[in-house]
């Protein structure tokens, strides 16, 4: 088993198991089955520049721009 998995130019998928417990659940609840999971898969985090285009004279270009430090390279909820 593995906590990481490798996306390259031959990635074709990936097979994973997840798992978990409830703390301090009601028992009640959970009988009824009426709880949801909800799982966030996050890709490594990295600096992203972030830029603006604007039109000058007639042609786009970049004006401004914002750096954020630690960004994950991919979200999923």
């Amino acid at each position: 088993s593995t906590d990481h998995v490798s996306i390259t130019a031959g990635f074709s998928g990936a097979d994973l198991t997840i798992f978990g417990s409830l703390e301090n659940a009601d028992p009640r609840v959970a009988r009824q089955g009426r709880y949801d999971i909800v799982v966030v898969l996050e890709g490594p985090a990295r600096k992203v520049v972030v830029r603006r285009k604007d039109r000058v004279l007639g042609i786009w270009i970049n004006l401004e721009s914002e750096t954020f430090k630690n960004v994950p390279v991919s979200y999923s909820v």
